[in-house]
């Protein structure tokens, strides 16, 4: 059971000032704090340190994010058997937690390093195969996968990338024969084997645990945002990576080893989802990138879009992808694969 700090503070005070006040009236209030490299989310991370000890000091904003929701499912993937942060205190109403600290040793840290890549992945599938045994043993409340989010998320793409591309917004036809032609394909995804889907499931938020063994040893890191959805999603996410490249043999062989360890699943029926699936994120994902730059200054995150547009046109290849390959053909000049160049500015004030 976590500690629950109260705070009763002005709404004037800032961000740093409530962190701070939430500090002074735990345990940790003398400790060493330490920034951590921010994420595209709004919520941010400190490390804190006395001696040999740590912990991470999340900092959640209640208005863009919901700490109640990793929480709740934090507790829910450690009923499951998987390694999830215990939360040792918590302020919901500030949107404040202190959380376990797994240390450094993050799955693209250790890849970096040439830590060899397949038992690593091999982990990490073996942690989803855990989840989804694990799933109706133990009750957890999110939505539902459902075509109002895949709607949304195939937006980003009509909505920001295509403006890019094109110098200006795509028409009402344009755009909704898009979204028409991925609901179509989205709407056919198996619906009957549904499970947790941690949505963000990639190496940035897997770490190696020290000292653990089997699934217990792979942390999980960023979940706040998890949905009942479609086992393949989470798979599409670690393979399928927006910001690194994976062999493509591993991922036939972590998919056959998936399935091997899911006897009871659909093989067809599983692999035309997880072709589905990634198209559909792949689009997605180039289309936050670009928002990510024009709305929030990002600009980084464009480097990359070559990787995520080699991916998402690779596929497209697959017959199932059809119509997408098709609308893009008719509507996108020359290849995906060709190099993006905009002026944000231009674009800013064109969408936001």
């Amino acid at each position: 059971m976590s500690e629950a700090i109260m705070m009763e503070k002005p709404a004037t005070l800032s961000r740093d000032d409530l962190r701070q006040d939430f500090l002074d009236q735990s345990p940790w209030s003398t400790w060493n704090v330490e920034a951590l490299k921010a994420d595209a989310s709004f919520r941010c991370y400190f490390r804190l340190t006395s001696g040999n000890s740590s912990v991470l000091l999340m900092d959640a904003p209640p208005a863009t994010e919901d700490l109640d929701a990793y929480i709740r499912i934090a507790s829910y993937l450690s009923e499951c058997g998987l390694r999830a942060p215990r939360v040792l205190a918590q302020d919901l109403n500030h949107g404040f937690a202190v959380i376990e600290d797994f240390g450094f040793n993050t799955y693209t840290v250790l890849l970096d390093k040439g830590v060899p890549a397949e038992p690593l992945y091999t982990l990490a599938v073996d942690s989803l195969i855990q989840l989804h045994k694990a799933y109706g043993k133990t009750n957890i409340d999110v939505p539902r996968y459902d075509a109002g989010f895949y709607d949304d998320e195939a937006a980003l793409f009509v909505d920001w990338y295509m403006p890019a591309r094109l110098g200006r917004k795509l028409s009402t036809s344009e755009r909704d024969d898009f979204l028409a032609r991925f609901a179509s394909l989205i709407n056919s995804v198996n619906t009957k084997d549904e499970c947790l889907v941690l949505r963000d499931y990639h190496v940035d938020n897997l770490m190696l645990v020290d000292g653990a063994e089997g699934v217990n040893a792979c942390g999980q890191l960023d979940f706040q945002d998890a949905l009942i959805g479609s086992r393949s999603y989470d798979l599409v996410s670690l393979l399928e990576d927006a910001r690194r490249d994976v062999c493509p043999e591993m991922t036939e062989r972590l998919l056959e080893h998936y399935l091997a360890e899911m006897p009871s699943t659909d093989r067809a029926s599983f692999l035309r989802d997880y072709r589905v699936l990634s198209a559909h994120r792949h689009a997605k994902v180039i289309g936050i990138f670009v928002r990510l730059c024009v709305r929030d200054n990002k600009a980084h995150y464009l480097s990359y879009l070559p990787h995520v547009q080699q991916l998402f046109e690779r596929s497209l290849q697959s017959p199932h992808l059809a119509p997408i390959a098709q609308w893009i053909t008719a509507h996108h000049p020359d290849a995906i694969t060709k190099p993006l160049v905009f002026d944000a500015q231009a674009l800013r004030e064109l969408l936001v």
